[in-house]
């Protein structure tokens, strides 16, 4: 079990308890975290759970798959650190992490 935190647009903080293995997309939907939609409910093919994962947690993080990569190209905030937070499994390393969730979420295609 572990924590990370998610930062709103406006700044707002909110931390939350993941537990191993869990996405952090599945996490961020069960506290309903505002700006996380999933809209795919994990696939990986919609882009809308796109979150920015902040340094220095995001050099711990496992680097985006080729397909993740791809999916990012489609998604128009995408950025540095972006990631898609259905891809990312919790792991206890990763304890503390922050993910700033962008302005708004465009589904790709």
């Amino acid at each position: 079990m572990g924590t990370i935190t998610f930062i709103s647009p406006d700044g707002e903080s909110r931390s939350i308890r993941i537990k191993h293995g869990t996405s952090i997309m599945e996490a961020a939907i069960a506290a309903d975290i505002p700006g996380i939609e999933a809209q795919c409910y994990g696939a990986g093919v919609c882009g809308t759970c796109h979150v920015f994962a902040e340094p220095p947690m995001r050099s711990e993080l496992p680097d985006p798959t080729e397909w993740e990569t791809e999916m990012l190209s489609g998604v128009p905030l995408a950025g540095e650190g972006s990631r898609l937070s259905c891809q990312i499994p919790f792991e206890d390393r990763f304890d503390g992490a922050v993910f700033r969730v962008p302005e708004r979420q465009d589904a790709i295609g």
